[in-house]
This record gives C-alpha cells, sequence and structure tokens, in this order.
C-alpha cells in the first residue's frame, strides 16, 4: 500500500477471504492491523467496513479496532456464523457486538445513505 502524499481515505473495506487453515492467522492478524494503523495516521480512514467472513474479515474488523478506527459490518445474513466453529462463532459475535453499524446485505436499498454503500478503498490481502 502506497498511498500518494495527501491521500484522504475516510472509508476503506477489506475482504480477506481465507479458509486454508490457522498457519497464516498470526500473519494475517499482523499485516492487517499495520494496514490498519497505516490508514488511519496516513490516509485518515476513520471507518472500516468488513463483511465478518471467517478468518479473514474479521481479522479485519479486529484490526480496525486496534487501529482505533469506527467499525461498520456489512454481512450477508444473520446465520453467516450459524456453521463455524464455537470460537469462530465467538470471534463474529464479539466484533459484531463491537461494529458501530451491522447492515445485512438484503436490507440494503437504493434509500440506503451512499456512505454506507461503498468506500474510497477497498484492500484484498492476499499471501
Amino acid at each position: 500500500m502506497s498511498p500518494g502524499t495527501g491521500t484522504v481515505w475516510p472509508v476503506v473495506a477489506c475482504t480477506a477471504h481465507r479458509d486454508g487453515g490457522d498457519a497464516d492467522v498470526p500473519w494475517l492478524a499482523e499485516t492487517l492491523t499495520n494496514v490498519a494503523v497505516r490508514l488511519h495516521d496516513q490516509c485518515s480512514t476513520r471507518i472500516a467496513l468488513s463483511g465478518f467472513a471467517r478468518q479473514g474479515d474479521l481479522l479485519w474488523a479486529d484490526a480496525a479496532l486496534r487501529a482505533g478506527m469506527r467499525r461498520w459490518s456489512c454481512i450477508p445474513h444473520d446465520g453467516q456464523a450459524d456453521r463455524w466453529s464455537k470460537a469462530d462463532r465467538a470471534e463474529w459475535s464479539r466484533l459484531r457486538g463491537l461494529a458501530e453499524h451491522v447492515f445485512v446485505a438484503g436490507e440494503i436499498s437504493a434509500d440506503t445513505p451512499p456512505r454506507q454503500r461503498s468506500s474510497e478503498a477497498n484492500k484484498l490481502i492476499w499471501k
């Protein structure tokens, strides 16, 4: 990530769908935290969007929390985590409870304010 001087991205979404095992989790958590801190400090990012998918998206939501950003989640449905492990469901519930706004995809319409439908930058993390 190399934003130009003066780049301002107030809202950033990140997707990092990873379900390849737990070995990458420490690396991904550290990377996302570093990215979130840089976005907060260098690009004035104040809102992080997350889809709350297992591993990567949840790690992004946690990284944003650590960086001091406000967190908005946009989940596909309320049962998103129902088939996940107990630990993953607990993390999903914890982060959802800490989100400032939770949007359920089926509930977003043309009347939803634009800030809640998009972000200035989307980050995809791929190792």
